[in-house]
Order: structure tokens, then sequence, then C-alpha cells
């Protein structure tokens, strides 16, 4: 698969650079990933950069008024990439064995019971190391 088959596989043309999935782009707005540039770029069958910064919200795919499915894009442009970027399978591999990105703190556990909260613990991380483990993912 290359940015041909992804442009022709999505229907990339029919994309009219109106910005709509841009103004719809949490990552976009704080410097990361331009959607509609991505477009643009696939379309002329270049990668874009930063393809790793996109969250995968689908906001932009769901904004679309041509309901080109651009989440779907960067998917299956990371897919095709190079490999992903260390700093990325650190943080995969940190939501595998506590179910979070980073470790909850004594302050987030003090606010946590301030607010009547129970401790958020690793029962959670159990049941997404169960679907990890049956889709195949980490291989550890």
């Amino acid at each position: 698969m290359d940015c041909g088959d992804i442009r022709e596989i999505l229907g990339l043309d029919r994309c009219v650079s109106c910005g709509v999935c841009t103004d719809a782009c949490p990552s976009a707005r704080h410097g990361g990933i331009v959607p509609d540039a991505a477009v643009a770029s696939v379309t002329v069958g270049e990668t874009p950069e930063r393809i790793w910064d996109c969250l995968m919200c689908h906001r932009c795919s769901m904004a679309c008024p041509q309901k080109i499915d651009v989440a779907e894009m960067m998917a299956l442009l990371r897919g095709i990439s190079d490999g992903t970027p260390e700093r990325y399978l650190r943080s995969a591999v940190q939501v595998y064995r506590t179910g979070r990105t980073v470790s909850a703190s004594k302050r987030t556990a003090s606010q946590r019971e301030g607010l009547g909260l129970s401790p958020a613990d690793d029962a959670d991380a159990d049941a997404l190391r169960r679907v990890l483990d049956r889709e195949g993912w980490p291989d550890e």
C-alpha cells in the first residue's frame, strides 16, 4: 500500500480544502498535524509530516463535509510508515502496564479522595490488557 492506494481507497480527491477538518482538530490547534494539509500531501503522493501527532479522536472525519475519513487516512499512513517513534512506544507500554499514560501521583490520589472518588487502581488496566492481549499486542 502507498499514498496512491490510500488516496483511492478513501476518495481523497473529493477534498475541497475547506479547512473544516483542521478547525475541528485539537492537535492542529496546538501545533500538531494539520489535517487538510495532510490530505493534500497524500493526494499528490507524499507522506505528510507529523502523522504521529494525530490523536485519533476522529473529530476531523466527523466534521468533513465531503465525508472523508481523515482519521482512517492517518491510521493507514501509520501502518505503512517506517515504524512507531520511540516516545509513542514508551507511552503505549505504560498504558498496557498501568492503564494510564502517566503514573498516578499522591496528589492525584488525594484529589480523588477529596472528590469522593474511588482510588485509581489497575482494575481498568486488567480489562485493557485482556483486550490488547486478544488483539496480539504488545509483543513484549
